[in-house]
């Protein structure tokens, strides 16, 4: 990348301050003696000194506005370097201002010396952080401390010099300890121009440069005063000549940096605030939203949007709300500071109502009382939440006429906290749903959560979709649903409803039982049939008796005791499927249930000429169950499948036994049924039957669904119909 042209200006001048210190360092002017020297050191230091005064009075006055610490030190710093820079020139042998000194003039010079580069020091180190002089009278205070340690230093330099270090022996040159000093300065000076470099590759100011430039040349005037052999010689000229042009450099980027770049960033901020200025009438005139501008002093609206124009018109009645919004502003600044708003509805230039927005802003100006209004039509979003708040209504007059609960769970520190509860049920109970918000639910419902239902919510917050019945003390039954609600894969809530389903239960109950007496009425006829048989063939003996031998007696009583036993087992199992009974879960042996429904419907398949045959894989297959609700299930199948073959036939009756489960299949040679009827069969009240009613697939499905267990139905059509009955096994 090639050099900028200050970069190169900068390089050049650096390069002939090389080439005249390497002529000194090349003897030929080391030795060379100047006529007028005494003349031309005096003028170079009151240049010298000039440069440093203005550098103090520029700084001081630039300090009362800045109130920056990086300033006031290199005022107060180049204050200290003029003093001894002039006390050096008045003590200097032949000047005669002061008492011509050589040893203290040279004291004088090293001071200044070391003044201006801890000074550069110090404004390096402060350079980034901003900070400023608080109190006002610290820079009083500072010159004054400053000023005290100044004139003792000179007072003890000018009195005891002879005690002092010699730095220059007359006819030798200077000693060690000065061109110690001298080499040190330098170095502070490298050190400086090393940081700088690198602050001015970073950020490309000239003022880096500069100083870059400046303290390029002090370090020359060092090592320029460091070879020379007597007072006369060319060599200290060159030296000052050296400290000038160093001196001059930092004055003009003092002056680059606190006078030329303020320039700078005020027309920077100048054309900031023309392409804001810009950017806001932009906004004005383009912006969607109707806007005005209004003069309270004059009451009247001095500028208005195209948006407004179009939408209001140039003299409605909206300006009169906007000026109604203004005074409201005005009349609530007292209470409230920053910008006030209120919604309002005004007339379009087309006579519609347009809900709107006003939002109101002062502008800030000496002269008048600007404010700048703004109104946006919110007619969409005005519908939308009205909308919503119809929908937010509609939604909890449905929630309170929910004939049980509905409800929102949350866990806060360990336990579960309603957060909305309403319905019906909750009002018959005479609960309040507003009082019991936020409370645990355990307290809002104590009766109600027992520790079985806390253990099934606490499933639900795992993930568990929970449905359980809950039988209180007082007969109720009551259906528990609750789904966990997730968001981002985590359950932040529960949601749930409890239902009173008691009504339900009694009717599903008495629907079972109404299906009891169907299938009893439609069995009675068999069974009336096969009582009579009996009887009659008891009737007949019994004549028989009264004639025959005794030995013939015997034989007689046995065939009637035979018969009167196969009539006590005909009862007793009409009773069993006649009688209520209470729902109790045993474990019981399934084939054996099944054994003992095909011999009890023996009658009605001889009646209707057909055979049940048994085929099983097992010999037990113990499952917990109520017996009586799966005979009830299994008889229900059994009468279908005999009604589906009105000509006779065999039924089979297939039971195969796995691992967890057992199957029984009851296969008919029936009609069938057709496929696209098969989906709607145990729907209450749908039937292919012409006297049927269809609550006996109904309650079988619930009972075996209770179960834990399956019905499947296939069937073809001429064919005949296969009903599978799947039920989980006890595991040992």
């Amino acid at each position: 990348m090639g050099l900028t042209k200050i970069e190169k200006n900068t390089v050049t001048i650096a390069v002939v301050g090389l080439l005249s210190l390497l002529a000194l360092f090349s003897h030929i002017s080391i030795y060379l003696h100047i006529e007028n020297h005494l003349l031309a050191h005096t003028i170079l230091e009151m240049i010298s000194v000039a440069i440093s005064v203005s550098i103090v009075i520029y700084g001081w006055f630039t300090f009362s506005i800045t109130k920056s610490l990086p300033t006031f030190v290199l005022t107060i710093g180049f204050m200290v370097v003029a003093f001894f820079d002039l006390v050096h020139t008045f003590s200097y042998p032949g000047v005669n201002l002061l008492e011509p000194n050589l040893q203290a003039s040279v004291w004088f010079w090293l001071i200044a010396r070391l003044t201006e580069a801890f000074t550069i020091v110090m404004i390096l180190a402060l350079h980034h952080r901003d900070q400023t002089v608080g109190r006002p009278y610290m820079k009083y205070v500072v010159l004054l401390i400053t000023s005290g340690l100044v004139f003792t230093l000179k007072y003890v330099i000018s009195s005891y010099s002879n005690v002092l270090p010699i730095l220059v022996e007359p006819g030798i040159g200077p000693t060690t300890i000065k061109n110690s000093i001298e080499y040190g300065v330098a170095f502070i000076h490298l050190i400086a121009i090393v940081y700088l470099w690198k602050v001015y590759k970073r950020d490309k100011n000239a003022y880096y440069l500069n100083l870059i430039l400046a303290f390029y040349f002090l370090i020359l005037a060092s090592l320029s005063l460091t070879v020379y052999t007597d007072v006369n010689d060319a060599t200290i000229i060159i030296g000052h000549i050296f400290k000038v042009i160093g001196y001059f450099y930092i004055l003009k980027g003092f002056y680059y940096f606190y006078l030329h770049r303020p320039f700078e960033k005020k027309h920077h901020t100048e054309q900031q605030l023309a392409d804001l200025e810009s950017q806001l009438v932009s906004f004005f005139q383009e912006t969607k939203d109707a806007m005005v501008i209004y003069n309270l002093s004059q009451n009247k609206i001095i500028r208005r949007n195209q948006a407004f124009e179009l939408t209001f018109g140039y003299e409605t009645k909206a300006e009169r709300e906007v000026k109604y919004a203004i005074q409201k502003y005005i009349e609530n600044k007292k209470r409230k500071k920053g910008t006030d708003h209120f919604q309002t509805t005004l007339k379009s230039i087309d006579n519609y109502e347009v809900d709107v927005y006003l939002t109101s802003a002062p502008i800030l100006s000496k002269s008048t009382k600007l404010f700048a209004i703004m109104i946006r039509d919110i007619s969409v979003q005005v519908k939308a939440e009205r909308k919503i708040e119809q929908a937010r209504r509609e939604l909890q007059e449905t929630i309170q006429q929910h004939h049980g609960v509905i409800f929102k769970l949350k866990k806060q520190n360990g336990v579960f906290v309603i957060t909305l509860v309403d319905g019906k049920l909750v009002h018959q109970k005479g609960i309040i749903p507003e009082a019991i918000i936020g409370m645990d639910v355990k307290q809002a419902f104590p009766l109600l959560i027992s520790s079985e239902v806390e253990t099934l919510l606490w499933k639900a917050w795992n993930g568990e979709e929970i449905v359980y019945n809950h039988y209180s003390a007082v007969g109720e039954v009551l259906l528990f649903s609750v789904i966990p609600l997730r968001r981002e894969g985590k359950v932040v809530e529960l949601i749930g409803t409890i239902s009173d389903i008691t009504t339900l239960i009694k009717t599903e109950e008495l629907l079972r039982k109404s299906e009891k007496l169907s299938v009893i009425g439609e069995l009675a006829a068999g069974f009336a049939h096969e009582i009579r048989n009996p009887l009659t063939t008891i009737k007949g003996f019994l004549q028989l008796i009264q004639t025959e031998e005794k030995e013939q007696k015997n034989d007689y009583l046995t065939i009637m005791l035979n018969e009167i036993s196969r009539l006590e087992m005909i009862t007793n199992e009409f009773m069993v499927v006649a009688k209520p009974q209470a729902v109790k879960y045993i474990k019981t042996d399934i084939i054996e249930i099944v054994e003992k429904v095909i011999q009890f419907l023996r009658p009605q398949t001889i009646l209707n000429s057909i055979e049940i045959f048994l085929e099983v894989n097992e010999e037990s297959a113990f499952v917990y169950c109520d017996v009586n609700q799966l005979k009830q299930v299994f008889i229900n199948l059994y009468k279908n499948a005999m009604e589906a073959m009105p000509d006779g036939g065999n039924i089979k009756t297939q039971i195969f036994v796995t691992d967890d489960n057992v199957t029984i299949s009851i296969i008919d040679e029936g009609c069938g049924i057709p496929e696209e009827i098969i989906p709607r069969l145990g729907e209450p009240f749908y039937t292919l039957k012409e006297k049927g009613t269809g609550l006996g697939l109904m309650v079988s499905h619930k009972i075996i669904d209770s179960h834990h267990g399956s019905i499947e139905i296939t069937s073809q059509v001429n064919i005949g119909t296969t009903i599978t009955i799947t039920l989980p096994l006890i595991k040992e």
